[in-house]
């Protein structure tokens, strides 16, 4: 009888399938939050090859810190203080 479970082989290389094609940033992560897999997109989103962003931690990649801070006229913006709505 088959497993109602897909094979890792099946699941393990979404690539195969077009995913570095999608527009939309996207990255395959294990448990740990290691990136397994990254489409051009999340390379370019995080500014590194593709190649380079597997088996790194997501966590250390989206903690880089800002280079500029936004002014604070946006800052009101989007706490609604200043031209906001509501």
């Amino acid at each position: 009888m088959a497993s109602p479970h897909p094979s890792a082989a099946a699941s393990a290389v979404p690539s195969g399938l077009g995913f570095d094609a999608i527009p939309t940033p996207m990255a395959v992560v294990s448990r740990d939050l290691m990136i397994e897999e990254a489409n051009a997109a999340f390379a370019e989103l995080m500014q590194a090859p593709a190649a380079s962003l597997i088996h790194e931690q997501l966590a250390g990649r989206l903690r880089t810190p800002a280079t500029t801070c936004p002014s604070p006229a946006a800052t009101a913006r989007w706490s609604g203080r200043a031209d906001g709505p509501g």
